[in-house]
């Protein structure tokens, strides 16, 4: 059977550290792993209310079909309202979005 890819994002200013960053990144493969897909890409927005890394996100999902996993759906709250945010990032894969932190 060949694995699914799969796009990860986080928000690295809701870590208190770039070890917590990193420890988020290796849940985010590891959930991957369990459920076979492939963590390809990590989008990572780092510092203050830029929004580039989750634009890019935005773009490859809608172009690609895509799921994507979250650390946490918290690491969505920056740009909007998470639920928007959540329909919008599912429906070019048919897939929800998975959080990571809750497996």
């Amino acid at each position: 059977m060949t694995s699914s890819e799969l796009y990860g994002f986080l928000h690295e200013d809701a870590f208190t550290s770039a070890r917590q960053a990193d420890d988020a990144r290796s849940r985010m493969a590891a959930f991957a792993e369990r459920w076979d897909f492939r963590l390809t890409k990590v989008y990572a927005e780092v510092g203050g209310n830029a929004s580039s890394a989750f634009e890019q996100l935005r773009e490859a999902v809608n172009e690609h079909g895509v799921p994507v996993v979250v650390h946490s759906a918290a690491h969505l709250a920056p740009y909007g309202d998470v639920r928007t945010i959540l329909n919008e990032l599912e429906e070019p894969s048919g897939l929800p979005v998975m959080a990571s932190e809750a497996y």
